[in-house]
């Protein structure tokens, strides 16, 4: 679980807030499953997006999914 607060000091207009929850599976001693989400709440200026806390191309709210399967040999 993660929470994330940005504010802009000189326009307090500008914040983003992201949120995101992540889990993972053992299938297997080898094969683990994981899923994420991600959502970002973006005012102002502001720009920040779910993935890594880096930049979008817009001011708009984001809502990132992401699901995968990983073996390890």
């Amino acid at each position: 679980v993660e929470y994330t607060e940005s504010k802009d000091k000189t326009v307090t207009a500008n914040k983003s807030k992201v949120y995101g929850l992540a889990g993972l599976y053992d299938f297997s001693k080898r094969t683990q499953g994981y899923g994420l989400v991600g959502k970002s709440n973006n005012s102002g200026t502001s720009f920040l997006n779910p993935i890594y806390g880096g930049p979008t191309l817009t001011t708009a709210d984001a809502t990132v999914y992401t699901v995968g399967l990983r073996h390890s040999f």
